[in-house]
């Protein structure tokens, strides 16, 4: 899985498991086993797996992400993303 970002479905392919068991373990949910909870870290951990904040927050219908209007585009300005 060079140059690709790992998901959950990958990672559900590979053990063999549906993606929203993978989605619940990741989120330490207690509907997951310990054993197949632990299983699922050890193989995200593996592969690489981050999480994908901004389709988190879409979901979430919150992005916690502030616009600013600089007057001045020639002027340097940042980029502030604020996460729960």
């Amino acid at each position: 899985m060079e140059n690709t970002e790992v998901t959950i479905h990958d990672i559900a392919a590979i053990l063999g498991i549906d993606s929203s068991t993978v989605s619940r373990a990741l989120n330490n949910s207690p509907r997951v086993a310990e054993k197949t909870k632990n299983k699922i870290l050890e193989k995200a951990n593996e592969l690489g797996y981050q999480r994908n904040h901004l389709a988190s927050n879409l979901r979430k219908n919150k992005t916690y992400t502030l616009g600013v209007i600089v007057p001045r585009i020639s002027r340097d300005f940042f980029l502030l993303q604020f996460q729960e």
